[in-house]
């Protein structure tokens, strides 16, 4: 388990540093690292979930192509929300939106998976 948790950690380290030095250029280090904490909790959310469930399903296929697709459309559809709206409306609205859009993939990935395998 903590060989898991370390290969996560160290896979969501580079992405999160490198939003940090990107954001902070712009907007300063407080935004920078309040993007790079998000953007590293987000991909180790991502990489965790996505480990957990492949272990659960391994046995079938169906479950394990229908979680990669799920967990893949929570970090890409909030992301791409959040990049859209942003340039149009400001970051507050971009941010708002990715929660959002994030809150309703992962209730539709909920419904589907219980109305397909049960409980």
């Amino acid at each position: 388990m903590i060989k898991t948790l370390l290969i996560a950690g160290c896979l969501s380290l580079l992405p999160a540093v490198w939003e940090f030095k990107h954001v902070s250029k712009r907007r300063g280090r407080l935004w920078g690292s309040a993007a790079g904490a998000v953007v590293f909790l987000s991909v180790f959310l991502w990489l965790r979930v996505s480990m957990l469930f492949w272990d659960q399903n391994f046995a079938d296929p169906a479950r394990q192509h229908f979680w990669l697709v799920a967990t893949s459309a929570t970090v890409v559809l909030p992301s791409a929300a959040t990049a859209l709206l942003r340039r149009r409306f400001g970051l507050t609205a971009g941010v708002v939106a990715g929660l959002v859009i994030a809150v309703l993939v992962w209730i539709v990935t909920l419904w589907v998976s219980i109305a397909t395998w049960g409980l």
